[in-house]
């Protein structure tokens, strides 16, 4: 059976931004969420920077309580995991004050998308998260 596809809500005003994703799995739509694009910099920020990308100041989670979910750059290499929010954590906030308030993409001169991986999705569970997210980048003279 399918993964749902992610319901995404991008608001981004210049610099800084948010996106509220909605997962809501069915009897039709079981399957784990595998690399499931959530933002994509090329799509989702203003088309006047040059090699845009993210930086996550903030993550809020409502989830189901068997489900595992990971959120990361799908940059090639190390670094690339934004955050993990294991098995039974249902709610939860992450404000990465402990590493400079944000983790910024990893290769910065290929911007990368941010994809969600779950883990256990039963055919009745729901997922909320919040993304916010500073923009990096340069804007031409």
């Amino acid at each position: 059976m399918p993964a749902p596809d992610p319901y995404v809500v991008n608001k981004n005003t210049g610099r800084r931004g948010s996106a509220v994703i909605n997962v809501n799995w069915t009897a039709q739509e079981n399957s784990d969420q595998d690399e499931a694009i959530i933002l994509d910099p090329t799509q989702d920020l203003d088309g006047t920077y040059f090699l845009p990308s993210f930086a996550i100041t903030k993550v809020q989670w409502r989830s189901a309580t068997a489900l595992e979910t990971v959120l990361k750059f799908d940059a090639v290499g190390d670094g690339s995991e934004i955050l993990t929010i294991p098995e039974g954590e249902q709610f939860g906030e992450e404000t990465f004050d402990n590493i400079n308030g944000c983790i910024p993409d990893p290769d910065r001169s290929a911007p990368s998308n941010i994809v969600m991986n779950t883990n256990g999705a039963l055919s009745t569970d729901r997922l909320y998260i919040r993304l916010e997210y500073k923009v990096h980048g340069t804007r031409p003279h």
